[in-house]
């Protein structure tokens, strides 16, 4: 039983570019003001390297930034600076409301695709 896991990489293939799309979306709709992105932007590359890029795979860490980025993007009803605007961008593009929806489900499918190889 050697317990190494495993990460669908087209999953996480589909969450990089849903996220990287949305990340377009939200940078059009800031008017210049991209602080506000940061959160999103490092979870997105956390989880690109983690997924795609690194030579070795950590699925731990992948998992702990889609569990973030899960919290990240549902915390709308939060306080603070990246949910209230964020909150905002849902309700005024629609785009930014489909390309919300395509992360979560992707966040859930690279999730869902850790299987242990000695079960």
């Amino acid at each position: 039983m050697d317990g190494s896991v495993g990460i669908d990489r087209s999953a996480a293939e589909v969450l990089v570019g849903a996220l990287e799309a949305m990340l377009a979306e939200l940078t059009a709709a800031a008017d210049g003001d991209n602080g506000w992105l940061r959160p999103l932007a490092i979870l997105s590359a956390e989880i690109e390297y983690g997924a795609l890029r690194s030579p070795r795979v950590d699925p731990s860490n992948v998992i702990d930034a889609c569990c973030e980025l899960h919290h990240l993007l549902l915390s709308c009803r939060d306080e603070g600076e990246f949910a209230s605007r964020y909150a905002r961008a849902l309700t005024a593009r629609s785009m930014i409301g489909i390309l919300h929806e395509r992360a979560l489900v992707a966040c859930r499918a690279v999730a869902a695709s850790v299987a242990w190889s000695a079960w």
